[in-house]
């Protein structure tokens, strides 16, 4: 389990990278009206790349992984890896962009597994998880709710002063970046 799992990361960051045009085909199976919702994002999340690096990862994992895309429990580890290494990152290195793609694939994997596995949620929130790499106070925060101890308490009192970030899911929104302090956002239910 251990050994397909690590196949499985070592494959979904080379791929997430790589940076490759993906088909204009629909996944099947995966999240039905995927290049709709990509367009409807891609300005939400201000960097297409990286809807793109979703695809690429999906469309060249989706057979040689099946176990794992399909196994709620081997998706979870997986999960936890990227939380583990986002947590480590922020410890030892500091806060740095780098942080954000752990943060990034960890809840993209999170959507994954109750979208597509479990059945809890009707679709991927593409807004939620482009919203981790706002701020470093819902960066640090995202990590620390996420891990079993409190060895993150120590960056978090640094970052939390940092005003929490949110994303207008609004296209035409006049905001800079359609980006606002998430307190004085309202969401409504089809945003969250």
């Amino acid at each position: 389990e251990d050994h397909v799992c690590g196949a499985f990361i070592e494959s979904f960051i080379h791929n997430f990278f790589a940076g490759s045009e993906s088909s204009n085909s629909l996944l099947d199976g995966f999240d039905n009206g995927y290049e709709a919702t990509k367009i409807k994002y891609a300005e939400v999340w201000n960097d297409a790349d990286n809807l793109d690096g979703f695809v690429n990862v999906y469309e060249a994992t989706r057979r040689k992984y099946a176990e794992v895309w399909n196994d709620a429990d081997k998706m979870q580890l997986v999960v936890d890896f990227f939380v583990c290494n986002g947590t480590k990152k922020i410890l030892f290195d500091g806060h740095s962009d780098r942080d954000c793609y752990d943060a990034i694939f960890a809840s993209f994997l999170e959507q994954v597994i109750a979208v597509n596995i479990q059945k809890t949620q009707a679709s991927h929130d593409w807004g939620k998880i482009a919203e981790v790499k706002c701020d470093e106070h819902t960066l640090v925060s995202f990590f620390r709710k996420r891990i079993p101890c409190k060895c993150l308490d120590e960056s978090y009192k640094e970052v939390k002063s940092i005003t929490k970030i949110g994303i207008c899911h609004n296209l035409s929104c006049s905001l800079p970046d359609r980006k606002a302090a998430r307190s004085k956002m309202l969401y409504c239910t089809q945003c969250r």
